[in-house]
């Protein structure tokens, strides 16, 4: 209970690896590690982000053993008994641990008083979730208030025993320390008198350490011990704790709950700082805070602001449960989409542009699909949202995705290409296919995040030949067609972006040379085409390992990127076409982090093919899209190339026979 981050779900079960012995000779070796948890929701918007943790390192992947009560919000006060037993967690545990508290930073001395309703909360909770002869571990502080005094003898009428222990991991100069209470369903006599010596033995050693900080302070720091002698120490430390056993324990801890480039990004990394929320806490800071992020602001020439509002909702619609419902009225005083104080900022300097949904609208949907879209509107070329009671926070989310996607898609109609296919679209129509003016437009089923990818097909010009085909992937597509009396394969895929594991993004390619592989030996007469967005760029080209051209015209400001591309190119024989075309850097890259004119750059997106000869240029759509630029291509399809494709063909046909016999006479 209130567990967030974590680390004591990373502590027991540690503890339980570590008994695994005494397990074994017990005979408990089919014992299964189990575990659940509560905090204060840090998805919930009805809670102040100054009063929550949004380290959710140890919740992402994790949902389903998190529990935040009937309201969402993980407040362990409103959590009841009903809730328990529905959820089947009451008389589940063998091990219950609370570690509650709040901010009192100024109000030290009403500690006790101020925390006390949610040890309560955690007392109460706990009698119902243990089995009998359980353990419950319990942080407080002071036993000065008497109500503290009365939970715990509460406690001793339902536990065997109880000790009270300041771990060596606690801060020495604070008042906190744990009750650990053994053998739930027991009994135990505790004498009123023994809780206020006990107390008084936790002060001294609180106060002890209290004057000796305040000594160091004014005396400068005192040791006892060389350098040598403490580096002596350190290195006993080690040796005792990092055994082969503990690294074998650190790999099953790492493996549930992943640390550094293995843990999945947080949705909350960039959009909050990690010490913003302690350190403007002081009313006069935040006020300075506001005052220098609009001083900040206006600096910033118009249409170059680095606040890319819809680039953010479109990155938290990626995310699952970062909106979450709740039947509390909503109003708070931050947002989920950029930091609270620069929202604050906002909101004074112009109020009549920048307003908070949340004070207005609700985030349970009780609206259906159909009804809710009544009042998104298109004017003057422009998607309008109008705001009714019936709308949602989730409307107002994949209104503001598919107004981008529908912008998009509007390009399209307009730019007269031949053939124009998309990634991640999001909520894509129903239809799969959808017949437009001069387009016919196919849809193909999304992926796990809801995306999609589409084909524009102009009609009278291009001959489809059947209906676009689906790869294993979601993310791999394939449109035959015909133009100029050319047959013609496009492949349009995504690949994992870099947040994901190295391993997706190699299976993704791995299935992408497959599928090229067999087509290649179903149609060796089609011309294939690949184009999307590679999420892995050759940037390590220099070193000359494919293609001549990549050496001189590849762009990438991206470190670290793998090499899955380049062995693609390598293993498929085709060519990376951006490159092959002369371009300033500024019409060279696909994907920019932010529209800041220093954020990382790299040619992430474009075209892929075995025949370089028929495309006469590549380059970007330069339309005001944050996070990836389209891309187009002019390719030149004629009989011309049409004989050239075939000859090579053919030249192919006889090399083939012409290895066949001179195997056959080596053979002979």
């Amino acid at each position: 209970m209130c567990e967030g981050p974590g680390y004591f779900i990373e502590a027991t079960y540690l503890a339980w690896l570590r008994n695994e012995r005494i397990r074994k000779s017990e005979g408990k070796v089919d014992q299964k590690w189990e575990w659940n948890a509560n905090t204060l929701n840090p998805y919930f918007e009805n809670i102040s982000c100054f009063d929550k943790l949004v380290d959710d390192s140890h919740i992402r992947g994790h949902m389903e053993h998190w529990f935040f009560g009937d309201s969402d919000d993980g407040d362990i006060r409103g959590i009841t008994e009903d809730y328990l037993v529905n959820n089947g967690l009451a008389g589940s545990f063998d091990l219950v641990t609370a570690d509650g508290s709040r901010n009192t930073q100024g109000q030290e001395g009403e500690l006790e008083e101020l925390v006390h309703d949610i040890i309560e909360s955690e007392v109460r909770l706990a009698l119902k979730l243990l089995r009998t002869n359980g353990r419950f571990v319990l942080k407080c502080y002071r036993f000065c208030h008497k109500p503290t005094r009365d939970l715990v003898l509460i406690l001793a009428e339902n536990f065997e025993n109880i000790m009270a222990i300041k771990p060596l991991a606690s801060r020495p100069g604070s008042s906190e320390r744990y009750l650990i209470c053994e053998g739930f369903g027991g009994r135990t006599d505790i004498n009123p008198y023994l809780l206020l010596h006990c107390d008084e033995f936790f002060l001294k050693k609180q106060i002890s350490r209290i004057e000796w900080h305040v000594n160091t302070f004014n005396q400068g720091p005192v040791s006892h011990y060389s350098w040598e002698e403490r580096q002596q120490f350190l290195d006993v430390q080690k040796r005792r704790l990092f055994t082969a056993e503990s690294v074998a324990h650190r790999a099953k801890i790492q493996q549930m709950f992943p640390q550094g480039n293995a843990r999945d990004t947080s949705p909350w990394s960039s959009l909050y700082g990690h010490n913003l929320l302690r350190r403007l806490e002081d009313p006069v800071l935040v006020e300075n805070a506001v005052l220098n992020f609009v001083n900040t602001y206006r600096m910033i020439p118009p249409g170059e602001s680095p606040l890319q509002f819809e680039m953010m909702a479109q990155y938290c619609l990626c995310r699952e449960l970062l909106v979450v419902t709740s039947r509390i009225p909503l109003v708070i005083e931050d947002t989920l989409f950029m930091e609270p104080i620069a929202f604050r900022a906002l909101k004074d300097w112009k109020p009549k542009i920048y307003c908070d949904l949340f004070e207005y609208h609700s985030t349970l949907n009780y609206t259906t699909e159909e009804d809710w879209r009544r009042f998104w509107l298109t004017q003057n070329g422009h998607f309008m949202l109008e705001f009714v009671p019936q709308i949602t926070i989730e409307h107002v989310l994949i209104a503001i995705a598919q107004g981008m996607d529908m912008a998009i898609i509007d390009y399209c109609k307009k730019s007269e290409c031949d053939i124009v296919a998309l990634q991640q679209l999001y909520d894509a129509p129903s239809e799969k296919v959808v017949e437009e003016k001069d387009y016919t437009i196919y849809f193909m089923k999304p992926n796990k995040k809801n995306k999609s990818l589409a084909f524009f097909v102009r009609k009278n010009k291009v001959e489809i030949d059947g209906d676009p085909e689906k790869c294993a992937s979601s993310d791999i597509a394939i449109l035959n067609f015909e133009i100029n009396g050319f047959n013609i394969q496009l492949f349009n895929f995504y690949a994992p972006p870099r947040g994901s594991p190295g391993t997706d993004r190699a299976e993704f390619y791995e299935e992408l040379k497959k599928c090229y592989k067999t087509e290649g030996k179903t149609h060796p007469d089609r011309l294939k085409i690949l184009c999307g967005t590679f999420n892995s760029f050759p940037n390590d080209a220099q070193t000359g390992l494919y293609d001549p051209f990549i050496l001189r015209e590849v762009y990438s400001k991206v470190p670290k990127h793998d090499l899955h591309l380049v062995y693609f190119l390598n293993e498929t024989k085709t060519y990376h076409l951006n490159s092959r075309f002369h371009k300033d850097l500024d019409r060279k890259w696909t994907w920019c982090k932010s529209t800041d004119k220093d954020a990382p750059k790299s040619e992430n997106d474009g075209f892929l093919s075995s025949r370089p000869d028929m495309v006469r240029d590549v380059d970007v759509v330069l339309i005001n899209e944050p996070h990836h630029r389209m891309v187009y291509s002019d390719w030149d399809i004629t009989k011309k190339s049409l004989v050239l494709l075939e000859s090579k063909l053919a030249a192919m046909k006889l090399s083939k026979d012409e290895t066949s016999k001179k195997k056959a006479n080596v053979d002979n």
